[in-house]
């Protein structure tokens, strides 16, 4: 008998939520996940598992080779005939968390906000530039000599970066390369 009054209580209240519930507006942006988009019979396992990056173009000169991309490294590649690598990300956190990141990655020291708003800029972003030993998340040894060239902006709900990173004159020879990507880039 519990149980019936239980079930009709449920019922009633779910019949009045439904008749009497009001518009709801929602004026929020927020990300497309799976539900938001129609569903493909036999689709491949890429297609049912892989999430839907942002996709991205730039120019470059030729001196560079195209790397495959992946989910961190949208648009990737590699000097010929050198260790230089250039490549666009989208990151998680702050762009201060993110500067302070690669800034350990080089044996420096951390930056407070308004010290990383008093970087150089470039459209909407900060340049960033750092020489000496790095020890980055892809290294097994400490490279010395290195350096990097970085561009950080705000992109939707996160951070776009675009990275050069290789020994010291192989990135200093290439900034030509790395400020033109910059200023060719856009969202497709």
């Amino acid at each position: 008998m519990k149980r019936f009054f239980l079930y009709i209580t449920f019922l009633f209240l779910l019949l009045e939520n439904f008749l009497f519930a009001s518009e709801i507006i929602v004026k929020r942006k927020r990300l497309v996940v799976a539900e938001d988009q129609k569903i493909k019979l036999f689709a491949s396992e890429k297609e049912r598992f892989s999430p839907q990056l942002p996709q991205f173009s730039a120019k470059i000169s030729s001196l560079w080779e195209i790397k495959p991309s992946n989910s961190f490294r949208l648009l990737n590649y590699q000097l010929k005939n050198g260790k230089t690598e250039l490549y666009l990300s989208l990151a998680g956190g702050s762009i201060t968390d993110n500067i302070n990141r690669w800034r350990k990655q080089f044996q420096k020291n951390t930056l407070v906000h308004q010290e990383i708003s008093s970087l150089p800029k470039r459209k909407e972003g900060f340049i960033v530039k750092l020489k000496g030993s790095y020890m980055g998340m892809r290294t097994k040894n400490l490279q010395k000599n290195y350096a990097l060239l970085a561009y950080i902006s705000l992109y939707e709900e996160g951070v776009l970066t675009v990275k050069m990173i290789g020994p010291i004159e192989e990135v200093q020879s290439h900034q030509k390369d790395f400020f033109q990507f910059i200023d060719t880039l856009k969202a497709l």
